[in-house]
């Protein structure tokens, strides 16, 4: 059984999700973190994530990360819930995350 039958033959919470801009600060970063962990946030849609050296920072590596942007990172998509994999957050089939997330072609996932 592949993973898109797994998904439709058990019941899947809601997931709770967060857009923020980081506006490239640490402390806004570590806030972000934070409320993640104590709210159980499954993903966040960042803007302006905090970047050294053109990298994302400040993201605990329990957190899988997706970013954008040629360089200094733009966006961001971090994710907190297992149950997700990278096949379902990219499936083209999957309404909602095929038109929030950009065209993959563009945009390389990165595991950091």
């Amino acid at each position: 059984m592949d993973n898109r039958t797994n998904r439709t033959n058990r019941e899947m919470k809601p997931l709770r999700c967060l857009q923020v801009n980081l506006q490239h600060k640490r402390a806004a970063t570590n806030n972000l973190i934070q409320m993640m962990s104590e709210n159980q946030i499954d993903l966040a849609f960042v803007q302006e994530p905090y970047n050294i050296r053109n990298n994302l920072a400040g993201i605990p590596k329990s957190l899988r990360t997706y970013e954008s942007g040629n360089g200094r990172e733009r966006s961001a998509l971090l994710v907190n819930n297992k149950e997700l994999d990278q096949s379902f957050i990219y499936s083209p089939t999957d309404a909602l995350f095929g038109s929030l997330l950009p065209n993959s072609a563009t945009h390389t996932p990165r595991r950091t």
